[in-house]
């Protein structure tokens, strides 16, 4: 008998044209987003509007870096807003996220985390941590 679970997976990576760890990844950072009032709708809208080809469906690694601006964008709102240091939250904002998906040593740590590992934070958590980070490089 099949598994409905794995059968979907595979599904999920034939249209996204890619492979369990990228469908993993996506995960871990659309469930980071969750946890900042960030949805699929609201990632799938924007994406929309920057889109050339709307016809052309987004491949795995669009996602994955559009959801992190997303994540990034959002915190530097939090860090001008909660912390007043529009410096930070500008870095945020310009942070190089190709730099962090392949180089994790060089990067925000809270965007390398599982979902396991993010579920005991919370949004103010998640904010602090960054600016924590970014202030130190």
């Amino acid at each position: 008998m099949i598994d409905r679970e794995s059968l979907r997976t595979d599904l999920l990576m034939a249209i996204l044209k890619c492979g369990y760890k990228d469908l993993e990844r996506l995960e871990d950072l659309l469930y980071l987003a969750s946890k900042l009032g960030i949805d699929l709708d609201n990632i799938m809208e924007h994406l929309e509007e920057v889109n050339n080809y709307p016809e052309l469906y987004p491949g795995v690694n669009t996602l994955i870096y559009f959801t992190m601006r997303l994540i990034l964008n959002e915190i530097a709102d939090d860090i001008e807003t909660e912390y007043g240091d529009p410096e930070v939250a500008e870095r945020v904002r310009d942070f190089p996220i190709y730099a962090n998906y392949m180089d994790s040593w060089f990067g925000i740590n809270v965007l390398d985390r599982s979902v396991e590992e993010l579920e005991s934070l919370d949004r103010r958590d998640i904010v602090r941590e960054v600016y924590e980070e970014v202030r130190r490089i």
